[in-house]
């Protein structure tokens, strides 16, 4: 193979490259329509995103009972709480903690190694209704009884979630049963009476041997009225779950269950959030020299927003509009805001209004939304036109790159051959001159010679 340009003087490679690179500006203009169509593509996914973050929010709107919403304040969190679990009606409850439920609690004897034993016990923990049963070896120590009661436990949990029964435990060597559940209902235990008797479990002529705690409902007083439960988890107040943590028939705790007005903002101020950050992009976006000046879709999806949140939707046959309610712009400002003074006065006046109205604008905006990011949507047809572009724009790309690498491999070919052909050209002149001047020593020398 011949150095480039060593007999011409000419380097042949570094002409060729440049005749190539001259050649390379389509691919380059290709290139750069192909970079702009991604930096579209990209803006649309973030169209996409915020359109998707829009349309979440709204969907948050329109659940009926939005306004239905409630919180619970409590004057002593320590000693009880509540939480709303369903409709609830606002108002003040007085409640007084008289005893906490309690789960029932025995003990076996202490055993420093193993028992020793050998049969089975059944342990209950409702009232006899269904029954594990527990085999003693000689071998097993109060730790392997334990387990093999919660193994027990855990295998009749596992095919009903609601299963009461007994859990185990080892405190100073000896064995503790509890009952899973508060309430006055205690553990029962049959079997081997005399194996029972050996473990400590039950007393010599009946009863238990070590009983640790009796099972105790709950009692309590709601605005003076008694109430008993097997769980400090009290149901009695419809649609309200109150926790009891502490007794003290002296104190008594004030609910209070008003409406969550912070939770009801926060619902609407995330909407208007989310629709702020995309009218904002898309106007930025939209704008002279912005990357999506002049795209229609873009343009459409800006101007239909705007007029639909800034329109009236039909409630009970009247158009009303989100303004009346806080929700609306500033000005020229695309932004929208929210005053809550205004939407809780309207809620005041008229709370199914407000709930009709935020049900029927969230309905409306979803629905077109849906259209530019559900299935096959107007983002996605767009996105899909420019990855159809992007693709062509490659394999444009790929044709014209194979044709230059063609053309430069022609073009070395032609110049290396030119380079031979000096070689030759230079070989034969070099002979010729060598000729030459061997026929003019021999014109020099003397005649007789």
């Amino acid at each position: 193979m011949l150095i480039s340009g060593l007999l011409s003087g000419i380097d042949w490679e570094q002409l060729v490259d440049a005749l190539i690179e001259a050649d390379r500006r389509p691919v380059v203009q290709i290139r750069s329509r192909q970079a702009q169509a991604e930096s579209l593509k990209a803006a649309w996914s973030e169209v996409r995103n915020l359109v998707t973050a829009v349309r979440d929010a709204v969907r948050s709107l329109k659940d009926r009972d939005l306004l239905g919403q409630h919180a619970v304040g409590s004057s002593d969190a320590q000693a009880v709480t509540a939480t709303v679990r369903g409709s609830v009606l606002p108002g003040t409850y007085e409640v007084t903690v008289e005893r906490l439920a309690q789960a029932h609690a025995v003990a076996s004897g202490q055993f420093s190694g193993a028992v020793g034993l050998t049969d089975t016990f059944r342990l209950s923990g409702d009232g006899g209704a269904t029954w594990v049963d527990i085999q003693v070896e000689a071998g097993d120590t109060v730790a392997d009884l334990a387990r093999k009661i919660n193994d027990a436990f855990e295998a009749a949990r596992a095919t009903d979630t609601s299963f009461v029964g007994v859990r185990a435990t080892v405190i100073d060597n000896r064995l503790v049963l509890t009952r899973s559940a508060t309430g006055a209902q205690a553990i029962q235990v049959a079997g081997d009476t005399a194996l029972l008797e050996d473990l400590g479990i039950l007393a010599v002529g009946g009863g238990f041997a070590n009983e640790l705690r009796q099972g105790a409902d709950a009692r309590l007083t709601i605005n003076g009225l008694v109430v008993t439960s097997s769980s400090n988890q009290v149901t009695a107040v419809p649609g309200l779950a109150i926790e009891l943590h502490q007794a003290d028939p002296g104190k008594t705790v004030t609910l209070t269950i008003q409406r969550d007005q912070e939770a009801v903002e926060d619902r609407i101020n995330a909407f208007i959030t989310a629709y702020n950050k995309l009218v904002q992009f898309l106007s930025a976006r939209t704008a002279r020299e912005g990357l999506l000046q002049g795209d229609t879709a873009a343009v459409t999806l800006l101007s239909s927003l705007r007029s639909r949140v800034g329109g009236t939707f039909t409630v009970n046959g009247q158009p009303v509009s989100l303004a009346s309610i806080g929700v609306r712009t500033e000005g020229t400002s695309p932004s929208l805001t929210f005053d809550a003074e205004t939407f809780w006065k309207a809620v005041e006046e008229d709370p199914g209004r407000v709930d009709d109205l935020l049900a029927a604008a969230a309905a409306a905006l979803e629905g077109h939304l849906n259209a530019y990011v559900e299935g096959n949507g107007i983002i996605k047809a767009r996105t899909d036109g420019l990855d159809a572009r992007i693709k062509a724009m490659d394999e444009s790309i790929q044709r014209l790159e194979a044709r230059l690498e063609l053309r430069r491999s022609t073009l070395m070919r032609q110049y290396q051959a030119l380079e031979a052909l000096m070689a030759q050209l230079q070989a034969q002149g070099n002979w010729l001159a060598m000729q030459v001047q061997s026929l003019s020593g021999l014109s020099q020398r003397p005649a007789g010679r």
